[in-house]
C-alpha cells in the first residue's frame, strides 16, 4: 500500500528521475529515438555522476519532517552528495 501511495504521489516525476538521475531510458523515449534496445535500460553503469549531489540537495527539503534537521556534506571519497542528520526523529 505504501509503495502504491508513493508512486501515485510522484506521478510524472518518477520518469524524469529515472532518466536524469539513474540514466534509465524510458520506453517512450527509446521508441521516439527508434532505439528499441534501450527501453528501460540503464545507459550509464552505476548511474550518473551528479545524482548523489542533486539528491543531497533535494532530500533535506522534502524529508525534513521525517529526519529532522539535516545538512549537506561530503561522501567518503570526498565528492559532494551526502547528508548528515543532526538528530533523527
Amino acid at each position: 500500500m505504501v509503495k502504491n501511495v508513493l508512486r501515485d504521489l510522484m506521478g510524472p516525476i518518477k520518469h524524469v528521475y529515472r532518466f536524469f538521475m539513474a540514466g534509465i531510458v524510458p520506453t517512450r523515449l527509446a521508441t521516439a529515438l527508434k532505439q528499441p534496445g534501450l527501453d528501460n535500460k540503464q545507459v550509464f553503469p552505476g548511474g550518473v555522476f551528479y545524482a548523489p549531489f542533486l539528491t543531497s540537495l533535494v532530500t533535506p527539503l522534502f524529508a525534513q519532517f521525517l529526519f529532522g534537521p539535516t545538512r549537506v556534506s561530503r561522501r567518503a571519497d570526498g565528492t559532494r552528495g551526502a547528508i548528515v542528520v543532526e538528530k533523527c526523529r
